[in-house]
């Protein structure tokens, strides 16, 4: 069964007790010398991860991993959403397949071996969006902080409205979405709860102290990104100077499954693929994406009528964010559109 008692890492601070102290362990508490969970605390460095990317979906989460990754002093993983700290095993998802969410969490740390055994890495991280997808997954904040009260957190975030539209193509490219668009955002409340940012946050702003929550959007993540990662890096501490090259550009490209392709547009979704083919040059990954997708028309009346309906629910929930986290989105144009 999963376990929920999260250990914490061990303590470095100068007058504190270890989890290694053994003045923590005896008889007469919950860490038996005999506990599992405790003879892996003994073992592994608890410290990583310590980075967390926990969103938002559809929001650039993929293309900020994999920038701020190639920092020196940064480690992520080389593939997202091991979900972890959900908190129940997801069945389907693809680790719960490799992993079978062991109890001792020793296949998640193993994501982090290789950071362990480099000094010069100062953050460990990983991205899963489901960690900000309320309220189909409650606790997750709860749960980092009692893994790693010192953990970062950051979380990336779009115009409402087009991360909206952006999830319902998602959900017809590989989950067979076949209503439509306004018809889907009207039923599904994912559709709006997922762009519902102050929602989602309030956990993390109720758990850990602001200074370890960094967020940003994607417009000023996508106008200016050698600034906006000079913030990220200053935010954490490590070099801020360090300049990440071969910065792609964003594709706003919405497809859809040819006929007969679910089955490779659904395997493209999943962690193994991602680990099976990330060494793929780019023309192959081109050219399997070809094979499964292709690019989807726009019905612009049907997206119009979209809009003009998630913009005054969404607008609401925008002045939600602003008085949580103290400013404005002035770039989120679609949503301030008249």
């Amino acid at each position: 069964m999963f376990n929920h008692n999260f250990p914490k890492p061990v303590s470095h601070r100068s007058g504190e007790v270890g989890d290694n102290d053994p003045k923590r362990h005896n008889r007469n508490t919950r860490r038996d010398l005999h506990d599992p969970i405790q003879e892996l605390i003994r073992a592994v460095d608890r410290t990583f991860p310590n980075l967390f990317l926990v969103g938002a979906m559809k929001s650039g989460t993929t293309t900020l991993h994999h920038t701020i990754g190639k920092h020196p002093e940064i480690f992520m993983t080389p593939c997202k959403e091991p979900t972890y700290f959900l908190g129940v095993p997801t069945p389907g998802h693809e680790w719960f397949e490799d992993h079978q969410y062991d109890s001792e969490g020793r296949w998640y740390l193993a994501l982090f071996e290789e950071a362990r055994h480099n000094s010069a890495i100062k953050y460990a991280g990983e991205s899963s969006t489901d960690y900000t997808k309320r309220p189909v997954f409650e606790g997750c904040a709860r749960r980092i902080r009692e893994f790693n009260p010192e953990a970062r957190i950051l979380y990336i975030m779009r115009d409402p409205v087009e991360r909206s539209i952006s999830h319902y193509w998602h959900n017809h490219r590989t989950h067979g979405e076949s209503r439509s668009m306004i018809e889907t955002v009207q039923s599904d409340a994912h559709l709006i709860d997922f762009s519902d940012y102050a929602m989602q946050l309030k956990p993390y702003f109720e758990t850990f102290p602001r200074e370890q929550i960094h967020v940003l959007s994607l417009e000023s993540f996508r106008d200016d990104r050698n600034g906006s990662l000079r913030t990220i890096f200053e935010w954490l501490g490590v070099d801020a100077g360090f300049q990440v090259t071969g910065l792609g550009r964003l594709n706003k490209t919405q497809y859809q499954m040819r006929p007969g392709m679910a089955w490779l547009a659904c395997a493209m979704e999943t962690p193994r693929w991602r680990r099976t083919t990330q060494w793929f040059p780019r023309k192959l990954h081109s050219a399997i994406h070809r094979l499964a997708f292709r690019p989807k028309p726009r019905d612009q009346s049907s997206q119009l009528e979209t809009i003009q309906y998630l913009r005054p629910i969404l607008l609401e929930k925008t002045r939600a964010l602003t008085e949580l986290i103290g400013r404005g989105f002035p770039e989120w144009k679609t949503l301030h559109s008249s």
